[in-house]
């Protein structure tokens, strides 16, 4: 569409502050006889998206006079806490500044100090890798700056918390008090509420798109919240959230444009109607609006509060042009004002000069608000040949084809065929070989097409003796003139464009070449990075991402985000690494991984241990849960790619000598909760913690145990000295947590296996910067044990490796042997954690095992994430574990509370009383009880009711009875409860010391009803432990007595009886009458 405005540009430019452009533009002609006003363009455009923020909040300290009293703070990975902080800022006249999750950076820190602050308020989200951390509020500390934490467990109670925080809140005329709702996961809806919500006190709440979130809801009732905006179509919103609104008694306006430039075009509207009720000086002028681009929030975080100030909207763009809906609003802007100050927001990358000066001239996009450029533009649907439901297809008839993906104009499907690169039509026809191996004489990997269509980046494979190395190539699209990007001792893989083409990324393995203890050579991975290239082979960034990560890898749309796989971890990655986040576990690090056209969405590959031969492609939500089951597989998917259309994913999958290359459309079976509490609809593929078992859960399990040492770290003891205190526990605690539904057999090869290399040499994986034996060396020790072991009816095998020279334990991979696949555990692997004798490795067997039945950890590999806060004066924090799988909290309590006593006593010696720091009650918790079977459906209380009386016996011994209550809040979030005697393991704990002192030390202080969240979409921390306090912080026990109740997530739990066997538990929604 274009629209003649007949204007001319005045090019004067003049710089404010650094990064502050001011551009007037004077108009010069007339259009429909009445002339437009200048247009003043103000761009706030830092170095990255901190020095934007602090760039806009500059800006909204020159307004009040350079001195603050308050500034509002949030992560600048965030986009959830950002918009629910604008409100609260605005009410507190602060402006909203970001930082990085990690650290306080010197800028903000000056800009603290200039203008006088003595108050931070951080909105941050709990628990997860993206919330602003310890070290930020230390430093806030430091400089005397007294800091208050408004937060939740989750975006939305995030966002009630926020707005609980905003008193008054403020009313709109004929209408009452006035809250804003918006979706959770799609950030321009939120943002562009953000100035008038900041300007009138109206909290920004949001909600999941097909419900409404319990933490919402009790907030508006709570509130006395009178009428609702809600943000959005019910494409964003769903029809049964504007029907839960009505449902609580609340008046409904709903904004709801074609395009999210429509939206925000109506928010815009609705804000001059409220600015205009405001008789200030400023208000009246009229005449500011806002420009932010559509796709990528962080440019704009800080808008709202500043904006608000200035009674400014904000309207929205694409980086390259101005939609048609954003122009006719700034047309209408400046026909009725003197000038118009256009505040833009974020650099050229997202709001481009020569889009404003194409609007000015008169160029617009068309009303779809899809920008001109045909790198970035998502395709019309159907461009690619098929619809987003398509059933899968074989597309390539080769019965040796793979890698396959896309051109950017979805005409033609480049791929892998025996010794060459072939390109096809998009339909599979007329297939053209471009590049052969003979060629290169090496053999060829993946390659990447750039965004362009004129270049092609490739793996070019070369043998070295025993192994192989990789590097990185680039040639024409047609194959013609190739060029080696890098060389060395490195198998660079998996190489990826940069959205803008300009770069591309890659996994890069060093490789170490040893010597083995027969003479030969050997390779293995000494750390695994995750560089960036320009097109001449010059490095920009590179970081280290463990040498468990995979070799796959794929770059988001908006050039934010490199995702990849760690430990089965689906890991998103700022490019430079200084930011990273776990989005879900369970993923195939040998699986592609590819993300939608419009960034919302990732594909991948999921490994179901169940059945090994299979692999499940799954699609999920990048700032959502929602996952999807695409298609199952078998044998093994190699490549993922989703077409420029948005509509199909084309995936090659190796399945023996066979090799084929398939399309489906992009959407699937949804997981969903069913009315008992288990997910449906995948065949029992939970997302995490996920069900997904190495071997058999119930009935018998036999459990090779190998033992091996190496030359240059020997045993110098027995295997059964080895064993001798560490096996009972195992199999003694699996079976007692399965309530004798496992039957765990141990059957030992007693002799101590020599590697045929040095621990050096297997040393091969690093986890959290710590060198340990892996899969490797597991696979090793059932080769040397295979001439005198029979593995076809042991299906897990655990490796013990000697506790005089290493610690720990890992689990994890499949090997081939005698026919079967057998799962690996091992234990003691950890460099430099022996004893330097036959040590105690009891509970890393159970840990490990328990991982190969499909338990997850439960420890945060953010460790920052489990930092607790400081004791309050005279109060003590205590530690507690809870079953052996690292799930750990804390509660506070006076000094010297008698419950923590313990006694050390001996003949002779007298008795010594102490008092415990931490304790482990190490009863496995009920869910992962369920998730493996033990727990059978009579013995799990759904709550799906507004009022629920629940009796639980003790999880340690049900006898059959109820042992847990869950309650589903949506499609991946559950409260459990179950209640905790001192029985089974939660027992005092009796031991004698090698010194000959008797200790009886305590586990579970109190017997009581705890309280725990599961988030079934992964991620750090997927279980915690509910605190009673609305300071997070667990006062006298860690679980609830009789008489005592917590409020979580619109439900009141008490427990409201205990008659020494059971517990009884009182649920109430908060919308119960």
């Amino acid at each position: 569409m274009r629209m003649r405005r007949l204007l001319t540009v005045t090019a004067a430019v003049a710089i404010a502050v650094s990064g502050v452009l001011t551009l007037p533009v004077t108009a010069g002609a007339e259009a429909d006889s009445e002339a437009l006003a200048d247009v003043d363009v103000t761009r706030y455009g830092g170095a990255d998206r901190y020095a934007t923020s602090l760039l806009v909040a500059e800006a909204f300290a020159t307004l009040a006079g350079d001195s603050l009293e308050s500034v509002v703070m949030v992560s600048g990975e965030s986009w959830q806490d950002a918009v629910v902080a604008a409100p609260l800022a605005g009410s507190m006249d602060a402006p909203l500044l970001m930082t990085p999750p990690g650290q306080l950076r010197d800028d903000a820190t000056g800009f603290l100090e200039r203008v006088g602050a003595s108050e931070v308020v951080v909105v941050s989200t709990d628990h997860t890798s993206l919330a602003v951390g310890s070290a930020v509020v230390s430093a806030l500390d430091d400089l005397g700056i007294s800091v208050e934490r408004v937060s939740g467990a989750n975006r939305y109670a995030t966002g009630a918390a926020a707005a609980r925080r905003i008193d008054p809140v403020g009313t709109m005329p004929t209408s009452g008090r006035t809250a804003f709702v918006a979706s959770g996961e799609v950030f321009a809806d939120a943002l562009v509420a953000g100035p008038l919500g900041a300007h009138g006190r109206h909290p920004v709440l949001l909600t999941p798109p097909d419900e409404l979130h319990v933490e919402t809801a009790a907030y508006l009732r709570d509130a006395q919240i009178a009428h609702v905006v809600l943000m959005g179509g019910p494409a964003a919103l769903s029809e049964t959230v504007e029907t839960s609104l009505r449902e609580l008694g609340l008046s409904v306006t709903r904004l709801a444009g074609e395009t999210r430039f429509d939206t925000a075009v109506q928010a815009a509207d609705l804000a001059a109607e409220r600015f205009a009720d405001d008789k200030d000086e400023t208000c009246s002028a009229g005449g500011k609006v806002g420009l932010a681009r559509a796709d990528v929030p962080f440019d704009s975080f800080g808008a709202g509060p500043l904006l608000g100030r200035l009674c400014a909207p904000l309207v929205l763009s694409n980086p390259a042009a101005i939609p048609a809906a954003t122009a006719a609003y700034l047309d209408e802007a400046r026909s009725s004002a003197a000038s118009l100050d256009l505040r833009v927001f974020g650099g050229e990358a997202a709001v481009s000069q020569a889009g404003l000066d194409a609007y000015l001239r008169g160029d617009t996009d068309d009303d779809s608000g899809e920008p001109p450029d045909p790198v970035h533009a998502v395709l019309p649907p159907g461009t690619c040949g098929g619809k987003i439901t398509d059933p899968p297809r074989q597309v390539l008839e080769s019965r040796s084809a793979e890698t396959a993906v896309w051109s950017p104009d979805c005409a033609k499907i480049n791929y892998f065929q025996r010794d060459a690169l072939w390109r096809a039509n998009q339909d599979g026809s007329r297939p053209t070989r471009l590049l052969r191996e003979a060629d290169v004489d090496a053999s060829l990997g993946s390659f990447a097409w750039s965004p362009d269509g004129s270049k092609i980046v490739y793996v070019q494979n070369e043998k070295r003796g025993v192994g192989y190395v990789s590097h990185i190539w680039i040639a024409n699209a047609d194959g013609s003139d190739p060029v080696q990007l890098t060389d060395g001792m490195v198998r660079d893989l998996s190489p990826v464009w940069s959205p803008d083409g300009a770069t591309f990324a890659f996994v890069s393995k060093r490789q170490q070449e040893v010597r083995t203890s027969r003479g030969g050579t050997a390779f293995w991975t000494a750390g695994t990075s995750i560089v960036t290239m320009d097109r001449d082979g010059d490095i920009q960034t590179s970081f280290d991402a463990g040498a468990v990560a995979g070799t796959r890898l794929a770059w988001s749309r908006d050039g934010s985000q490199v995702a990849y796989v760690r430990a089965s971890a689906l890991t998103l990655s700022s490019p430079d690494g200084a930011t990273r986040r776990i989005l879900l576990r369970g993923a195939d690090s040998r699986g592609g991984l590819s993300w939608s056209p419009d960034g919302r969405r990732i594909a991948y590959v999921r490994y179901d241990h169940t059945r090994p031969s299979q692999r499940l492609v799954m699609v999920a939500e990048t700032e959502g849960f929602r996952q999807e089951l695409v298609a199952e597989v078998t044998g093994r998917v190699s490549a993922l790619d989703w077409s420029p259309d948005g509509q199909l994913l084309l995936y090659s999958v190796r399945d023996g000598n066979d090799r084929r290359v398939y399309v489906a459309g992009a959407s699937g079976t949804s997981l969903a909760w069913a009315a008992d509490c288990w997910r449906r609809g995948t065949n029992r593929y939970a997302t995490g913690p996920p069900f997904q078992s190495d071997v058999p859960t119930t009935g018998t399990l036999r459990v090779a145990l190998l033992f091996m040492d190496f030359p240059d770290a020997p045993a110098t003891y027995s295997t059964r000295e080895e064993s001798e205190y560490s096996l009972e526990f195992p199999e003694q605690y699996l079976e007692d947590s399965s309530y004798g539904k496992l039957d765990v057999e141990f059957v030992p090869l007693h002799r101590w296996l020599r590697a045929e290399e040095t621990s050096v040499q297997f040393g091969g994986i690093v986890i959290d910067g710590s060198r340990a034996l892996g899969q490797r060396a597991s696979a090793h020790s059932i080769e040397l044990a295979n001439e005198f072991f029979d593995f076809s009816t042991t299906p897990a095998v655990l490796t013990v490796f000697p506790s005089s020279r290493f610690g720990g334990g890992t689990a994890g991979g499949l090997h081939e042997v005698d026919g079967v696949d057998v799962a690996l555990a091992r234990v003691n692997t950890f460099f430099g954690g022996g004893l330097g004798g036959p040590g105690l490795w009891s509970l890393p067997a159970a840990h490990e095992l328990l991982h190969l039945l499909g338990l997850i950890d439960l420890y945060p590999y953010d460790w920052t994430l489990g930092i607790p806060p400081p004791a309050p004066p005279g109060q003590v924090r205590i530690g507690t574990e809870w079953g052996v799988m690292g799930l750990t909290s804390h509660f506070f309590t006076v000094e010297m509370d008698e419950r923590l006593k313990h006694q050390r006593s001996t003949v002779g010696r007298g008795v010594t009383t102490e008092y415990a720091s931490g304790l482990a009650m190490t009863e496995m918790l009920g869910w992962n009880r369920w998730l493996l079977g033990w727990v059978d459906d009579n013995q799990l209380h759904c709550v799906t009711d507004a009022e629920a009386e629940v009796s639980l016996a003790p999880i340690a011994q049900p006898e059959g009875e109820a042992a847990l209550a869950v309650i589903p809040l949506n499609h991946h979030e559950v409260i459990v409860m179950e209640s905790r005697r001192r029985l089974g393991y939660d027992r005092y704990t009796e031991f004698t010391e090698s010194n000959g002192f008797e200790v009886r030390f305590p586990t579970l202080i109190e017997e009581g009803v705890l309280v725990y969240t599961v988030d079934l979409a992964g991620g750090e921390l997927p279980i915690k432990i509910v605190a009673p306090e609305a300071d997070d912080r667990l006062v006298g026990s860690p679980v609830l007595t009789k008489g005592q109740s917590l409020t979580l997530r619109g439900y009141t739990i008490t427990v409201t009886g205990d008659d020494g066997d059971r517990h009884t538990v009182s649920i109430r929604r908060g919308d119960a009458g």
